[in-house]
């Protein structure tokens, strides 16, 4: 087996966090395509299109047809969307590495740093558990929009039972 140099000195802990962040973000990611194809009633290659889009353009599309079809649904969840993508991205693009024994990440589109200096996060546990939650909430809460847009179509009216979590 290969050793890889960049990950020798991360704990097994730290990959394991890190792998867990992205499948979650993974998951919400594939719910807002499911979401839109679900609202915009897509089939064949219009699935394969929308799929191929950013993540950050699934929200608007997503954002802009529900408003469409007058659903109001809490600014709340579009902003942990983002705020989640950010974290996703630093998580997924970054560099990793210890410093000082603490799990610390560098991500150049986020730290650029000089000529002599790199610049890096620290990432703490507490920040993974921080993500998580915020994922999995975010999650359920799609899940219950995608629960609620199938129910609609039954006429059942979700607005007053579909809340995201406070």
């Amino acid at each position: 087996m290969t050793t890889n140099p960049y990950s020798a000195n991360i704990p097994d802990g730290l990959k394991i966090s890190i792998a867990d962040a992205l499948t979650l973000h993974g998951h919400l990611e594939n719910q807002l395509v499911e979401l839109i194809w679900l609202v915009k009633g897509e089939r064949g290659e219009q699935r394969r299109r929308t799929a191929k889009k950013h993540a950050a353009d699934h929200c608007k599309e997503l954002q802009g047809q529900l408003e469409a079809l007058g659903w109001n649904v809490p600014s709340r969840l579009w902003d942990d969307l983002k705020e989640l993508r950010d974290e996703r991205n630093l998580i997924g693009h970054g560099a990793w590495g210890m410093v000082s024994g603490r799990p610390t990440v560098v991500w150049r589109s986020r730290n650029i740093g000089t000529e002599t200096t790199v610049e890096g996060e620290h990432f703490s546990d507490a920040r993974f558990q921080k993500f998580k939650l915020k994922a999995l909430r975010t999650l359920s809460n799609l899940m219950g929009l995608r629960d609620a847009l199938r129910a609609n179509a039954n006429g059942f009216q979700w607005r007053a039972a579909w809340q995201p979590d406070p």
